[in-house]
């Protein structure tokens, strides 16, 4: 229904619910209104001696001219009003969008097609008259049909079709032209300081609907499936792959995924992601992370700026070989039954894949030097890892230390990337890293309903958006069974040893400036960030030796 808000000095109806529900019989006198759902929302915009029903909005003789007679498609369509109060004040603090959206000159643009274009202006009051009462989802009336609007998301607003289930990015410009970046409202599922450092939503437009549609990317295209098995008699591995089927089938309406096969770097990576749970709240129980030194990306931290270095720098110089590519990008193929170039996913997870042109146990050093552990204590934590990792069973051979029991040392790590974004971090590839040009951009291509089991990715694995679970999601299996069921142990372990370059403040804060390369971002703090996620392992881990600050 239309209520009048306090807050609007001019007294303007508001429009505040959103239970749709219209009479058969089309009698208006008799059809339901706009319809509250939350009444804590009407009632923390009434005043308290004004009580609202839809009796009174009938009773008035302006009636018909203020009630806007809602499409039967949307008949029962619920969209609860969200209020800053209900959420942490810490993830939706909405004054300054407030504040933006009050200040003359301001527009608000809806990405259509690829443009950006203004919103109405009858929608833009509508949606300004929600923000100012303190909603941060509500409902509007648009042409002819009812649109969600969310701007609880840290990225930009978000609009959404509930009939068709296509949403939209949203951006508010200031009377400058520059976008507003809001300090305070963001995505309440995302509890990473990192959050308040990665971008804003990405440059892809895509219907959710459709995507659903289309279902997972492995089986689109009616791609085969009979590479699978090879995974036969292995009942393991067949249990590991239905798994990343399953996560495909889940998530595939909003997330493109990608396949990336690991052998030797793989304690590096358990290392990355131990560090990243205590200085970042990455949860490390769910997954590796490739790279953690956030600094590494200051040159190259999307995927736009490594096509270019490529181009002048890496094509006539090891390619995807050199070392500084390889310090930001990682290889991926785009479908859990993949046929090449170069890899099969289901055969480089039972036999491994990995490079042996470089030392793992010197890039192991630097990471524990990067952090500020004691030079003359470095070689000592580092055999240390390694004897742990080699009792929970990772093979670390190419560290000094032993093979796993199975002799299967492959891994493969799955990552969803928000399709919005993919091509933010992602680009289609040919073995060695050019681009490929008959599947760029690469987004367009795993939109779409082709069979991707035949083709290679690179992707800028930013610490940025892998430590966020609201840009990028990873799953990691194993295929040695021991490792894989004593990973979350042994990541409890890692977290713990590691303690001993992280359990003071004044560690912590040195190992935070060595992986931003110095100078500390405004919002870090030199807490154990474990304490705020007490589902990473090693959080109530006390006790730590001291024996690496000799």
């Amino acid at each position: 229904g239309f209520v009048t808000s306090s807050r609007d000095p001019l007294r303007r109806p508001v429009l505040r619910g959103v239970g749709i529900g219209i009479d058969p019989s089309g009698d208006e006198a008799s059809s339901p209104l706009f319809m509250v759902r939350n009444e804590s929302s009407m009632s923390s915009s009434c005043p308290a001696d004004e009580e609202w029903s839809p009796e009174d909005e009938r009773a008035r003789p302006d009636a018909k001219k203020k009630v806007k007679r809602r499409p039967k498609e949307y008949a029962g369509f619920e969209c609860p009003i969200v209020r800053s109060a209900e959420i942490e004040p810490a993830t939706a603090e909405v004054t300054p969008l407030m504040e933006c959206m009050a200040a003359l000159g301001v527009r608000v643009q809806v990405l259509k097609q690829g443009d950006w274009v203004d919103l109405e202006d009858e929608e833009f009051r509508q949606m300004r008259n929600h923000i100012a009462a303190g909603e941060i989802k509500f409902g509007i009336a648009a042409r002819g049909g009812l649109y969600v609007i969310d701007v609880s998301d840290g990225r930009g607003p978000l609009q959404s079709n509930p009939k068709s289930g296509k949403s939209r990015r949203m951006r508010i410009l200031m009377k400058s032209g520059e976008p507003f970046k809001g300090d305070g409202y963001g995505d309440e599922a995302d509890s990473s300081p990192l959050s308040q450092e990665a971008g804003r939503r990405g440059s892809v437009d895509y219907d959710q609907a459709e995507q659903t549609k289309l279902g997972p990317q492995s089986k689109r295209g009616e791609a085969p499936q009979f590479q699978l098995e090879v995974l036969s008699g292995n009942a393991h591995a067949k249990e590991c792959f239905s798994q990343l089927h399953s996560n495909e089938e889940k998530l595939c309406g909003d997330w493109a995924v990608f396949y990336h096969a690991y052998s030797y770097a793989a304690l590096i990576y358990e290392v990355n992601a131990a560090v990243g749970a205590v200085l970042f709240r990455f949860r490390s129980q769910f997954s590796v992370l490739p790279r953690v030194l956030i600094n590494e990306f200051e040159q190259t931290p999307d995927a736009l700026s490594l096509i270019e270095r490529f181009k002048s720098e890496f094509s006539a110089n090891k390619k995807d070989h050199n070392p500084e590519y390889r310090k930001v990008a990682i290889s991926t193929m785009c479908s859990s039954v993949a046929l090449g170039p170069e890899a099969s996913t289901p055969v480089v997870f039972l036999a491994g894949y990995s490079e042996k042109d470089l030392s793992f146990l010197g890039v192991l050093e630097n990471l524990l030097e990067s952090c500020f552990v004691p030079r003359s204590t470095i070689k000592r934590l580092a055999a240390d890892i390694v004897a742990l990792a080699e009792k929970h069973g990772l093979d670390v051979s190419e560290f000094g230390g032993k093979g796993c029991e199975s002799g299967r040392a492959g891994h493969m790590l799955q990552i969803f990337i928000r399709r919005d974004l993919v091509d933010q971090l992602a680009y289609a590839a040919v073995p060695y890293g050019a681009v490929d040009k008959k599947r760029h951009p690469i987004s367009k291509w795993l939109n779409s309903d082709s069979n991707m089991n035949f083709g290679q990715a690179r992707i800028v694995a930013h610490p940025k958006f892998f430590m966020q679970a609201s840009c990028v999601r990873m799953h990691v299996i194993s295929a040695d069974p021991c490792f894989h069921a004593s990973r979350p142990e042994f990541q409890e372990e890692l977290t713990s040893l590691l303690g001993v370059i992280l359990s003071k403040d004044s560690l912590r804060e040195k190992a935070a400036r060595g992986i931003f390369g110095g100078e500390l971002p405004a919002w870090w703090t030199n807490e154990d960030q474990r304490q705020h996620s007490p589902s990473v392992p090693g959080a109530k881990a006390s006790h730590v030796s001291s024996t690496y600050l000799d």
